[in-house]
């Protein structure tokens, strides 16, 4: 059968490269450190303890708070619009 699969809004960043960031510590919550991620897992070496640590909705909450605003159309990172 089909997957479902849940689109999780994480909020809105000043730059791409803030968004794929965020998506990256969303995925390493949700899937654990061999999600795909947009950057390097060594780029995250030290959130890991804190990341493997708290639960999906805790990381959501964690990202949405630290978002700057709104997305603002399609780019070229995974998981990010502009």
């Amino acid at each position: 059968g089909r997957t479902r699969v849940k689109q999780v809004y994480l909020g809105g960043f000043s730059s791409e490269s803030d968004a794929a960031k965020a998506y990256d510590r969303a995925a390493i919550v949700y899937w654990g450190t061999s999600a795909q991620l947009n950057g390097s897992l060594s780029d995250y070496e030290d959130e890991l303890d804190v990341l493997m640590n708290i639960s999906r909705e805790e990381v959501v909450q964690m990202l949405r708070r630290n978002s700057s605003g709104f997305t603002r159309g399609a780019s070229t990172f995974r998981g990010v619009t502009r």
